[in-house]
Order: structure tokens, then sequence, then C-alpha cells
């Protein structure tokens, strides 16, 4: 009996091990989910609320709630893609400064594209073909 406990112990090290592995697997891809999450929620916002700001002309108050919401949406993406969407965001901030909803829809359509496909950039393919599916609907 007194020659087992070497490797008892040792089979209880390795299934302790692979237990902490699996763990720490399931842990990085709960916050890869949560992450992709967050940017999906982020991204129909932003085209929400640029849509929104597209068809609002003479309402000052919905104006100022769809800018509002567009600012919120980009610091989300910022916060959860980093640097990929930070010139985007710049043009997309100087754009909403001097927006007009009869000049500028189509350059907001343009930054929005190169937004969306930095945005599928950091996804993986199926998930950024379903975005990019679901978001047909605000682009135009």
């Amino acid at each position: 009996m007194a020659d087992y406990w070497i490797p008892a112990v040792a089979g209880a090290i390795g299934v302790f091990l692979f237990l902490l592995l699996l763990v720490l697997i399931f842990i990085r891809r709960e916050r890869q989910l949560f992450r992709t999450r967050v940017v999906i929620w982020a991204c129909i916002s932003l085209f929400e609320a640029a849509k929104e700001l597209g068809e609002t002309e003479a309402d000052e108050q919905r104006v100022l709630a769809a800018k509002r919401r567009i600012a919120d949406a980009v610091d989300r993406l910022n916060q959860s893609m980093g640097q990929d969407i930070i010139p985007y965001a710049g043009e997309l901030f100087s754009l909403m400064e001097r927006f007009s909803a009869s000049t500028d829809r189509a350059e907001m359509r343009m930054i929005l594209d190169a937004v969306l496909s930095a945005v599928c950039k950091s996804l993986d393919p199926l998930t950024a073909r379903e975005l990019q599916n679901a978001l047909t609907g605000l682009r135009h």
C-alpha cells in the first residue's frame, strides 16, 4: 500500500491540473462571447441611432438624442475593440457636429460601412455574416 501513494498523488495532481485548464478555457471563451455580445449590441445601437438621425430633420430634441446614442455606441465599440474604431469615431464625430440630414447621408453611410467592416474583422466569420445580415435593413 505504501508503494502506491506516489502514483495516486501524481494522478490527483494531474486531474486537478486538467480541471484547472478546463476552467481557464471556459473562462476565456465566456469573456470572448461577452465581448462579441457587447460589440454586436453597440453596433446595432449605432446603426439604429444613425438611422434615427438621418430621419429626423426638424425635431432638435430627437436629433440631440440620436447624436447622444451614436456617441454612446461609439464609446462602447471603442472600449470593446480598442484602436480599430478610433479613426472612424473621429470622422463620425466631426460629421455629427455639422450634420444636416439632406446632405450628409451618403457620407454617414460610408463611415458606418467602414465601422461595420472594422467590427466584422474583429468577429468570427459566422457572427460577422449574421451581423451584416441583421444590419442590412438599417443601412439603407
